[in-house]
């Protein structure tokens, strides 16, 4: 392989696809780069070089360790999951539920009562999601 490098890169924000080579070989380039790289998921270096940024730093390197308060971190993600999980367990619940009242609505061929009776549970159901 023959790899005819550039003098200087320029400063972006890329995606490490939480692939800890990729961030690291993208933190070894940033070292060429005019301007400031940012690496999202720059943490899953810690899969196999846990000391990798201190070493950058002790080389001579650059390194600000950046979170954004409005991305959760990924121990965070599985808790958030779990919440959208009960969420939608609960959604579909209630979907169930007015599945079934209008089955019964539609078998129960007595009278307008019966139908009018199911209106109000179908609402009442809706009122919840």
């Amino acid at each position: 392989m023959i790899i005819d490098g550039v003098k200087s890169l320029m400063g972006a924000k890329v995606e490490s696809w939480n692939d800890h080579r990729i961030a690291m070989a993208l933190t070894i380039a940033g070292i060429k780069t005019f301007g400031s790289i940012r690496i999202d998921g720059a943490e899953a270096v810690r899969k196999s070089y846990p000391g990798f940024f201190e070493d950058v730093r002790a080389l001579g390197g650059r390194v600000d360790i950046y979170t954004d308060p409005l991305i959760p971190l990924r121990s965070e993600i599985s808790a958030i999951d779990e919440s959208i999980v009960e969420l939608l367990e609960k959604r579909f619940e209630v979907i169930e539920e007015i599945a079934e009242i209008k089955q019964k609505k539609w078998n129960d061929h007595t009278r307008f009562k019966t139908r009018r009776g199911a209106s109000e549970q179908i609402k009442g159901a809706c009122k919840r999601l």
